[in-house]
């Protein structure tokens, strides 16, 4: 599938002036930058966690002897506008990479203050590095069982940072109808897991009890790790969120994408990413290369999550950056830094006149599209508008179906009153 061939720029054209100006406040809040100081706070803490086994081995954690069942507060960083006075703010939880392994909530300070000057409120957070960056804790080789219980504590550990904010969203003045999470690398595997992993049955079979690593003193090396929401505080309150934003992860598991009512999902990655492979590949494809690490773990990223994203009529983009790899240029960052907020705002659902909609969000599929491109959303009295890139009309129509036969491969911008997205022909 040719995913260059064309797409449809409704943010970068349209869709900006219309969000803006309608979906948004008239000021530009939630898309341009319209405060110029944002006020942080450090080292709050939302929650708490569990060592255990998969920590690491005797040569790990200053020697200590495992199990560790030694709680560890859960810390977040927290941004927002200097002398903002609006009653309720969305809310993104942004989440860093690492492998598991390291990391910190200050990796992404410079997103997570663009943000804040947008008029978002932002928690970084930190989690359980449950893989320790030491290789002898690694057995020199990427071990499955270690890597899926880690994946899980740390989605347990972000599901509770949304625990956190509903039960205290008086206190931070956030919108609880309008709650994001944005990760990169092993944060946006974490990120895209709190948005999607939302049943059970979906527990990955690591997490259960692991009988092959027997037990320490009459204690299970690998205990069981509970329910996908974890202990790490505020039981009863929801974790779902209202979009995700994943920055060169991916997903283990695709069957936790289930269909249409999931959270609208934005991709950015590199063509030539050699840790997390753009498509479908070995997690840490790099060491694995170099012959460090052995085993591969199948993840599914870029392309593929997005194909399949769509498939279930999620409503999903994909940002590529030909060339790029698993860090980011600084073309790339202003990309970046230029395409979330929109994103965002596009999205948002609540009771906040200064932002909320009262229409219900549109959304395309499929993407790619080769034939018919079917609008999700549409309502009698709306109008559908295709422009190519010279900001000329190629189509216009009154159903929720467009017929794109006609059109040549390319990069077109689809509108539907002030909602607008992208779109690949092929």
């Amino acid at each position: 599938m040719l995913r260059n061939a064309l797409f449809v720029l409704g943010f970068s054209i349209f869709g900006q002036i219309a969000h803006a100006q309608s979906t948004c406040t008239g000021s530009g809040r939630f898309v341009d930058t319209v405060f110029s100081c944002v006020q942080v706070q450090k080292d709050i803490q939302y929650g708490t966690g569990v060592f255990d086994w998969s920590w690491g081995n005797l040569l790990c954690l200053n020697l200590n002897a495992p199990p560790y069942q030694t709680q560890l507060p859960l810390r977040l960083d927290w941004y927002e506008p200097c002398g903002d006075t609006l009653a309720v703010r969305p809310l993104v939880i942004a989440i860093h990479g690492g492998g598991w392994a390291e990391g910190d909530k200050n990796d992404l300070a410079a997103l997570c203050t663009d943000l804040a000057k947008r008029g978002y409120v932002v928690a970084s957070i930190n989690y359980r590095l449950s893989l320790p960056s030491n290789l002898l804790c690694w057995d020199l080789d990427v071990d499955s069982v270690r890597m899926m219980r880690a994946v899980f504590r740390a989605i347990q550990d972000a599901k509770a940072s949304v625990r956190y904010f509903r039960a205290n969203a008086d206190t931070y003045r956030i919108d609880t109808c309008n709650i994001f999470t944005l990760g990169v690398s092993a944060g946006a595997f974490t990120a895209l897991g709190v948005a999607y992993l939302n049943q059970e049955n979906e527990r990955m079979g690591a997490c259960g009890l692991q009988t092959q690593y027997d037990a320490w003193f009459g204690n299970w090396i690998c205990p069981d790790m509970g329910s996908i929401e974890g202990k790490g505080g505020n039981p009863g309150f929801s974790s779902s969120v209202r979009a995700v934003v994943n920055l060169s992860g991916g997903l283990f598991d695709l069957s936790w994408i289930d269909g249409p009512a999931d959270p609208p999902l934005l991709t950015f990655h590199g063509t030539a990413d050699d840790v997390v492979p753009y498509g479908y590949g070995c997690v840490v494809q790099n060491a694995i290369n170099l012959n460090i690490f052995h085993k591969c773990i199948h993840e599914s990223s870029a392309n593929v999550l997005q194909d399949f994203a769509e498939n279930r009529g999620v409503d999903a983009q994909l940002i590529t950056f030909p060339g790029g790899g698993h860090g980011y240029t600084a073309a790339e960052i202003a990309t970046i830094q230029q395409e979330i907020p929109p994103f965002l705002c596009a999205r948002m659902k609540g009771t906040v006149a200064a932002y909320a909609p009262e229409e219900p969000v549109r959304s395309v599929f499929p993407n790619p599209v080769s034939d018919d491109l079917q609008i999700v959303g549409f309502q009698a009295g709306d109008r559908v508008q295709l422009f190519d890139l010279q900001g000329r009309m190629v189509l216009s129509g009154n159903t929720g179906v467009v017929d794109c036969r006609g059109l040549g491969a390319g990069l077109y911008v689809w509108r539907v009153g002030n909602w607008g997205g992208k779109v690949v022909k092929y």
